[in-house]
């Protein structure tokens, strides 16, 4: 197996590791960094969301996989981040007209957390589809 391909048990792993590693860095720069509240208290809900958002990703490619083993996975992966980056403007659309905050700069967080996602989301989701390309080919040469 290349380092292109894995199996989902395995990506899905690898994918936690880093959502972790991030919650992580997220407590420290919150402890150390001074933030108003409504900074400090959307980088958690937006940390919470995506990592829900990015876990059941995963687990939706791995259902449509085992219920249509013939599907092309890739645009698969691209309609659900399409579908995720839809979902996540209507989720701050909801956060900015609900508290309303004075300032702007709880974007910032919530802006270095949706790339660090869309960019772990994108490897795992391709090198699973990569796996599922390559054990399909083996299955059916």
């Amino acid at each position: 197996m290349s380092q292109s391909q894995m199996s989902f048990s395995k990506a899905f792993i690898h994918q936690m590791g880093w959502i972790l590693l991030l919650g992580l860095l997220n407590y420290i720069v919150s402890n150390f960094y001074p933030a108003d509240g409504y900074t400090l208290s959307f980088s958690w809900i937006s940390y919470i969301f995506m990592a829900i958002v990015a876990s059941s990703s995963l687990l939706l490619a791995k259902l449509i996989i085992d219920l249509k083993p013939k599907i092309n996975l890739t645009v698969v992966v691209f309609g659900m981040l399409s579908f995720k980056f839809l979902f996540i403007l209507f989720f701050f659309g909801i956060y900015f007209f609900t508290k309303q905050p004075e300032g702007r700069f709880f974007v910032i967080p919530f802006m270095c957390m949706f790339f660090y996602f869309l960019i772990i989301e994108n490897v795992y989701l391709l090198k699973y589809a990569n796996y599922v390309f390559e054990t399909s080919q083996r299955n059916n040469p």
